[in-house]
């Protein structure tokens, strides 16, 4: 495999083996599909400017030198946007974005979540209730029983608890 450069092939190094597998796989195969089924789940259209053709064109003529130094990526990139944004912007590290389920499940999905979750085994097994959203390692006295906190999420109770 090469990539043609100023009109002369060069080959391909391992790191632009892995440029080109993320470009035709990791991107359409999951990256683009995720951002697709979430947009269309609520209605989005989206963008992705950056695998515009053209852009693509001149990112992949770059030499890989100019796309990283050291673990620097995206060097051109960052070179041009420290003319218009603030620094603090460019050189901070990747940010996800998260879902409030945490806060979502505490709050207003709460009792859907504690009648979706909520089982009641026999008292004869080891655990004969299981009830949401305790605090992590929190023991608390539940009719006669300790209950023990499990995960943030799930707390245990059991007549056969002793002890803390």
């Amino acid at each position: 495999m090469g990539v043609a450069t100023d009109d002369v092939a060069r080959p391909w190094g391992v790191t632009e083996q892995v440029l080109w597998l993320d470009l035709v796989g990791y991107l359409p195969d999951d990256i683009l599909t995720k951002l697709d089924r979430a947009a269309m789940a609520v209605s989005l259209e989206t963008r992705v400017p950056f695998l515009d053709r053209q852009v693509l064109d001149v990112a992949w003529r770059l030499p890989l030198s100019s796309k990283l130094q050291g673990r620097a990526t995206k060097r051109v990139l960052r070179t041009i946007l420290h003319r218009h944004v603030p620094s603090a912007l460019v050189d901070r590290p990747k940010m996800g974005f998260g879902v409030p389920v945490g806060a979502w499940l505490r709050g207003p999905l709460r009792p859907w979540a504690e009648d979706l979750v909520s089982v009641v085994v026999s008292s004869t097994t080891a655990f004969s209730t299981l009830t949401l959203f305790g605090a992590p390692g929190r023991r608390t006295r539940a009719g006669g029983a300790t209950s023990v906190t499990l995960c943030g999420m799930c707390s245990c109770s059991s007549p056969g608890w002793t002890g803390g």
